[in-house]
């Protein structure tokens, strides 16, 4: 980063398709899909659009 972030702040709102949690038990952790969503506190899952998905956190690169 070319500076320090204050906490919270935003720096991107992208938009996002969100699935319930029984969606994602019934199909979305079967497919690709499941590679690239937000888990979220509630149970609910979001597929980010835009420049979001760049956002999607990687715990190992190499499987992307």
């Amino acid at each position: 980063a070319a500076r320090e972030l204050e906490a919270h702040t935003v720096i991107e709102i992208s938009p996002v398709l969100l699935f319930t949690a029984a969606e994602y038990e019934e199909h979305g952790k079967h497919t690709v899909v499941d590679h690239y969503t937000f888990k979220w506190r509630d149970g609910r899952m979001a597929l980010a659009l835009g420049l979001g998905k760049l956002f999607v956190p990687v715990t190992r690169p190499w499987d992307h």
